[in-house]
């Protein structure tokens, strides 16, 4: 399966490779773009897991301890359904934007001081992806003959941004920087079908959520909600790395304890309400996102992607850049799965849409194609269980043999340790075979064929538009799936709480 079977026209967006430009925009025509079933990634502390991580957190000494051990969650059986899509999707109607052209923006921006990274050669690319508002082309008669005519006043809304700096180091010719889904608060108000009011799921918010209520209280029905700011002047950012469940569960922990090294130097004993409220406070900050709008010299494109900017705009930033025009199909080349359903099939297929493309851009990979098969032999590395085939795969930036290889075969392992381990224990170690078509710039295609349920496969695609980034991300929930991910959270942090209390104690005998 390749994309460009698929009508997606994958081929003609070469992202790297080679580009010789200083910046490049890709503009494509009006295609059918379906109604996305979004799922909410919530959580669920389950008791087993919290023991595992209350006896691993009660070690904490220095957060250099923990990171040494962190990666311990993601081999542990009962972290694999503590994260996981809700059943129910709500519909984010992105068929409204079938009429908008989308596009796809590279910018290279060279290192000038040498001395910042030792290598001269270096660059930061930014590649940022969305849609447009207005139409950006208009067919003219030019020498007797059609040609496009650029509309500069259109403007590009971003919604996906990677940054990732390029180098001549042939053993690591590439360094993913960021990765981030752009989310437009109040165009994403407006395609929720019954108006829902949404906020995020990030840990950092769900943290403030509990810092700021009274979490022993019994007769808390309704935490305190942190909807999104649909008058802020930004647009909100959210880090694709929280859509895999194993990353954001690490995240989450080492924020923990990180939070309680910090903590369990003082010689105070607060209060429990007082002490978890803290804690909440604390890991609000250890594990917020960090200024993701920070862009000063050597840090690539001042073009904020948190902010709409036009094609006049870029161009007066860039004046020799290459505009390419894509004419696409308008109707969709690919027969598709109704979404909407609630089978753990379409639950599954959920999840590795959103896994699978930031795993691409952390292992500096533009797209693949591949089938994976539970039940065949793993050529690659025999430790990891089923067969891999890779129909196209093409990195972010041009690189040896050698190094394709090694990156190919990290990636593969990390796909079937942070995806495919979450699959084989949902569907209780079933065998499961799977195809899939995945670009950071274009959209993913997900075939997932679940041996003993048959009776719920529906022949086609899952698709998820990833030009769409955070108009589809697994970040946003409703105020409800907000609040429930708060209660989760409650209850890993009063055992959070009664570790710190433990090492305060330990502190405080220390001078009696």
């Amino acid at each position: 399966m390749n994309y460009n079977d698929c009508g997606n026209y994958q081929g003609a967006v070469t992202l790297g490779n080679g580009m010789q430009s200083q910046a490049i925009l890709w503009l494509f025509s009006q295609t059918y773009i379906p109604d996305h079933a979004s799922r909410a990634m919530i959580y669920n502390f389950n008791g087993t897991f919290r023991g595992i991580l209350n006896d691993r957190l009660s070690t904490v000494n220095t957060i250099g301890s923990w990171r040494a051990d962190r990666a311990y969650f993601a081999n542990e059986p009962s972290a694999n359904g503590v994260i996981m899509p809700a059943t129910h999707a709500r519909v984010t109607r992105t068929s409204q934007l079938s009429e908008n052209w989308t596009f796809v923006l590279q910018i290279r921006t060279l290192r000038n001081n040498p001395v910042y990274t030792g290598m001269p050669s270096s660059c930061d690319v930014d590649i940022y992806s969305g849609y447009v508002v207005d139409d950006p082309v208009s067919m003219v008669l030019l020498n007797g003959n059609n040609s496009d005519a650029i509309n500069r006043n259109a403007i590009l809304v971003t919604t996906h941004h990677t940054r990732y700096l390029e180098d001549d180091n042939d053993t690591c010719p590439i360094m993913v920087r960021r990765d981030i889904d752009i989310i437009p608060q109040q165009v994403i108000a407006g395609l929720q079908t019954n108006g829902e009011t949404l906020g995020e799921l990030r840990p950092d918010k769900i943290s403030q959520c509990v810092s700021v209520n009274d979490p022993y209280d019994t007769n808390e029905t309704s935490p305190m909600h942190i909807p999104l700011d649909q008058n802020a002047d930004r647009n909100a950012a959210v880090g694709t790395e929280y859509s895999n469940p194993i990353t954001h569960l690490m995240k989450l922990t080492t924020g923990m304890a990180h939070t309680i090294g910090q903590n369990s130097k003082s010689i105070n004993l607060p209060g429990d309400g007082d002490m978890m409220n803290n804690l909440a406070a604390d890991m609000a900050v250890e594990m917020s996102p960090g200024n993701v709008y920070s862009f000063g010299p050597n840090m690539g494109s001042s073009l904020a992607p948190d902010q709409s900017f036009s094609i006049g705009r870029v161009e007066v930033e860039f004046p020799n850049i290459t505009v390419n025009v894509i004419r696409q199909p308008s109707e969709q080349q690919v027969d598709l799965v109704n979404p909407f359903t609630p089978t753990r099939t379409n639950v599954l297929s959920s999840l590795i849409s959103a896994c699978i493309p930031p795993l691409l851009a952390e292992h500096g990979f533009a797209d693949i194609s591949f089938s994976y098969r539970s039940f065949d032999r793993n050529d690659y590395d025999p430790q990891l269980p089923g067969g891999w085939y890779i129909t196209s795969a093409n990195p972010l930036c041009p690189m040896s043999e050698d190094a394709f290889a090694v990156r190919t075969n990290c990636l593969i392992a990390s796909i079937i340790k942070n995806v495919f381990s979450i699959v084989r224990t949902t569907i209780e170690n079933t065998d499961f075979m799977i195809d899939v078509s995945s670009s950071i710039s274009g959209s993913t295609l997900v075939d997932l064929r679940i041996m003993d349920l048959a009776s719920e496969y529906e022949s086609g695609y899952y698709t998820t538009n990833n030009r769409l980034g955070g108009l589809n991300t697994s970040m946003l929930g409703t105020l409800d799936e907000q609040a429930a991910n708060v209660r989760q959270y409650e209850n890993i942090l009063r055992d959070a709480t009664s570790t710190v209390q433990q090492h305060i104690q330990q502190n405080q005998n220390r001078y009696f």
